[in-house]
C-alpha cells in the first residue's frame, strides 16, 4: 500500500480545510453542495495519463457511468498509480474548465489500496471491449463501463418489480429452491443429493430437484393470501447454447385470485397485469438510468432501441390467437428453418417474425391448442384451446408465459389420473378440494426482458454469473 500526501497544488493549501467528507463518485459529480469542499473518494482507476506537469486520473467506484477526473502533480507519481489500481483520494472538489466534465478533484493525497499489474490485467484504458471478450472474465467484468452499466440497469429493473407489485397490493412470498415437483413437466431437472450418495431420495426420502418454477408453491400461498408474487432464481438442465437460454436464471412469477370472472376475463386480467409490469420496469429504467441505457444503445447495431422502448410504454400490446399466428407464418415469404404446423409450439424465429410484423410492438399469443400447454391450465372444452398466453418481445421472442389455472377439482383430478400423477399431487388437488377459487398467473424471464431493454444479443451479458451446459467456472 502506497500513500502520497502533498500540501500545495494549484496554489491551494489544503491544511486549512475542514475534515473531508466521504462521497461516492456519483455524488461528487452531481452534488453542487460539495463544490469547493474537501472530500474523499475511493474506487478503481479507469485511466492514468500524463499531460505536461500533471497526472490525470479517472476514478470510478461503480456508482456512475462517468468517472471523476482527479488531478495531481507529476512528481507525486508512483508506479502503483496505474490502470486498475484501487485508490483512496482526498482533495478539493472544484469546477472544471473542461466542457465535458462539471467538476474535478484537485488531489491533496492518494492512498493506493491495491496495485494492478497492467501486463496481466485484461482490460485497457479507453477501449470499448466487445461483450464476448468481457464475458471471458466474469470475476472482473464489473470493472468495465459496459457491464457496470448493465448491472446498474438490472438493479433499477429489480426495484421496479417490487415497486409495481407493492403498489398493486401483491404480497411478496418466498418459494423454495428445493422441490419434489416438476412444474413444467419437461424433465430438464437438476437432481439434488448429498455428495457420495447414490440414491437421490436418501436424504429427503423422495427425489428432490432444483426448482424450475415457483408457480405451484406460489399457487398454494395465493389460495390463502390472494395476490402474491415471487422473484428469484430458477434452474433448467437444458443442454442449450442459444442466446436466450441459461441453466440458472431469474423469474418473476405472480399468482392472482380472479374470483367470479370468467376464464376469458381472468386471462385478460393476467395479460394486463404482465403488460403493466413490463411497462413499469421499462419506464423506470428509461427515467432513472437514461445515461447507462444510452451508452449501451450507442454501440448497438440497432439504432432505434430507445424509441422502441418508449413506444412499448405508450402503445397497447397486440393480441393474436395461435390460429392467426400460424396463418400469418404460413403466408410469410420468410425462409424459416422449419414451417410451423398447427398443434406444435412456435419456434424462436417464428416469434421474432411475428413481433417484427407488428412494428416491434410486443404481441400476446392466446388460444393455444390445449394439448401443448401444461396439466394445470384451464381449457375451453368447446374449442379444445387453453386459456393461456405467451408474450413475445422484439429481438427475443417469448418473455412471459401465463395461464388461468384449472380450479375445478373433478377435471383436474381426472387430468392427473390420466397422466399418472394423481398420487404425487394430492396436495395440489387439496387446493381445489378445500375452498377452491378461480386463479391464474404468469412467469416473466427477468434476463430476457433485460435483453430487450439494453439491446443485448446474448442473455449471458445481462446476468452477473451465467451458468450453462459446460460452463460454471466459479
Amino acid at each position: 500500500m502506497v500513500k502520497i500526501a502533498f500540501g500545495l497544488i494549484f496554489g491551494r493549501f489544503f491544511s486549512s480545510f475542514s475534515s473531508p467528507k466521504w462521497l461516492s463518485v456519483s455524488e461528487a459529480l452531481t452534488s453542487s453542495e460539495a463544490i469547493n469542499k474537501n472530500i474523499k473518494v475511493q474506487g478503481w482507476l479507469q485511466s492514468a495519463r500524463i499531460q505536461k506537469s500533471l497526472l490525470f486520473l479517472d476514478v470510478n467506484d461503480g456508482s456512475s457511468l462517468k468517472s471523476l477526473q482527479a488531478v495531481m502533480p507529476i512528481e507525486s507519481e508512483s508506479p502503483e498509480v496505474s490502470l486498475g489500481a484501487s485508490v483512496q483520494l482526498e482533495g478539493l472538489l472544484v469546477t472544471s474548465s473542461h466542457p465535458k466534465q462539471p467538476v474535478e478533484l484537485a488531489v491533496s493525497s492518494i492512498n493506493v489500496l491495491g496495485s494492478c499489474d497492467n501486463l496481466l490485467y485484461p482490460f485497457k484504458a479507453r477501449i470499448n471491449h466487445p461483450a464476448d471478450y468481457i464475458r471471458q472474465f466474469p470475476h472482473l467484468r464489473a470493472r468495465t463501463k459496459k457491464f457496470s452499466s448493465v448491472l446498474r440497469i438490472r438493479n433499477a429493473a429489480s426495484i421496479a418489480v417490487h415497486e409495481y407489485f407493492q403498489r398493486k397490493n401483491f404480497l411478496q412470498v418466498h418459494t423454495p429452491l428445493l422441490s419434489s415437483s416438476d412444474c413444467e413437466g419437461a424433465g430438464d431437472l437438476f437432481i439434488v443429493k448429498p455428495e457420495g450418495t447414490k440414491d437421490a431420495s436418501d436424504f429427503f426420502g423422495v427425489p428432490v430437484y432444483l426448482t424450475v418454477s415457483g408457480q405451484l408453491h406460489a399457487e398454494t400461498l395465493a389460495c390463502g393470501l390472494s395476490n402474491v408474487y415471487t422473484f428469484g432464481p430458477t434452474f433448467r438442465a437444458e443442454k442449450s447454447h442459444t442466446s436466450r437460454h441459461l441453466s440458472e436464471f431469474y423469474m418473476i412469477e405472480a399468482e392472482l385470485v380472479t374470483g367470479t370472472h370468467s376464464p376469458g376475463e381472468s386471462l385478460d386480467i393476467i395479460m394486463q397485469c404482465s403488460e403493466d409490469l413490463c411497462k413499469s420496469i421499462i419506464e423506470k429504467v428509461l427515467t432513472e438510468k437514461e445515461e447507462d441505457l444510452s451508452f449501451l444503445h450507442s454501440s448497438n447495431k440497432q439504432t432505434d432501441l430507445k424509441e422502441q422502448l418508449e413506444n412499448m410504454i405508450k402503445k397497447e400490446f397486440k393480441r393474436l390467437t395461435y390460429k392467426e399466428a400460424v396463418e400469418l407464418l404460413d403466408s410469410a415469404k420468410e425462409n424459416f428453418s422449419f414451417r410451423p404446423k398447427f398443434g406444435e409450439n412456435l419456434g424462436t424465429e417464428h416469434e421474432k417474425y411475428i413481433v417484427q410484423e407488428f412494428g416491434n410492438t410486443p404481441v400476446f399469443i392466446t388460444e393455444f391448442p390445449a394439448s401443448i400447454k401444461p396439466f394445470y391450465t384451464r381449457n375451453d372444452t368447446d374449442t379444445n384451446t387453453a386459456y393461456a398466453m405467451d408474450l413475445l418481445m422484439p429481438n427475443i421472442g417469448e418473455v412471459v408465459g401465463g395461464s388461468v389455472r384449472e380450479e375445478r377439482f373433478d377435471i383436474l383430478e381426472n387430468t392427473l389420473k390420466n397422466l399418472g400423477m394423481d398420487e404425487k399431487y394430492q396436495w395440489y388437488l387439496d387446493l381445489r378440494r378445500f375452498g377452491t377459487v378461480p386463479h391464474g398467473g404468469f412467469g416473466l424471464g427477468f434476463e430476457r426482458l433485460l435483453q430487450v431493454i439494453v439491446g443485448a444479443e446474448h442473455i449471458r451479458d445481462v446476468i452477473p454469473y451465467p451458468r450453462f451446459v459446460g460452463y460454471c467456472p466459479m
